[in-house]
């Protein structure tokens, strides 16, 4: 089963099946027809390198071809959409805002984290792992960044964060830090 929306001014076709391969098939449907520019690219956005190269090769045995495709990441698109948003945390940059909010919030809710960053031979990688983490969260887990925003402690699916109740209190403080977060950057555009 696929579902379709189009956002006509903007020109962007949302397709949602229950399987790739019916993707590939939607794609190659759409394509059959010459475009009105065979200068335009066709962007298509994929979870990452290897559904790339199994797609394009699904449209070139299908259509004979693949060209005129150009295929990002959602991260990808993001960077692009975005820019240099200052509220986007890169996470080599947002590593030591990190440092900087866990040396500025005494909260025993940081203790674990401390001791782990303290053990650590290098400390940054420990944070630039969590500012990682933190921007997959927006990601993939949109609704759980909101709920952190609004300043709940929850889980992706509503429940306690329990132990890991720093990593909401963190986010938010990075937020603050930065003025903004990711999922307040995909929110805008």
């Amino acid at each position: 089963m696929t579902t379709s929306a189009t956002l006509r001014d903007a020109g962007l076709h949302v397709v949602r099946a229950s399987g790739a391969a019916i993707l590939a098939a939607e794609l190659v449907r759409r394509w059959a027809q010459a475009p009105a520019d065979p200068f335009m690219a066709d962007l298509v956005v994929v979870p990452g390198a290897g559904m790339r190269r199994w797609l394009g090769q699904r449209i070139a045995v299908a259509a004979g071809v693949c060209a005129g495709v150009e295929f990002r990441t959602p991260f990808a698109l993001e960077e692009e959409l975005l820019g240099d948003d200052p509220a986007w945390w890169v996470p080599e940059r947002a590593a030591w805002t990190l440092q900087a909010v866990l040396d500025e919030d005494a909260s025993p809710v940081f203790d674990r984290l401390r001791a782990h960053v303290a053990a650590a031979r290098e400390p940054y990688t420990v944070l630039r792992r969590v500012a990682a983490r933190f921007v997959r969260y927006a990601e993939f887990r949109p609704d759980m960044v909101s709920a952190w925003r609004a300043g709940a402690d929850v889980d992706d699916a509503g429940g306690e964060l329990g132990d890991d109740a720093w990593q909401a209190r963190l986010w938010r403080g990075l937020r603050d830090a930065t003025g903004g977060d990711p999922a307040e950057a995909y929110e805008r555009a």
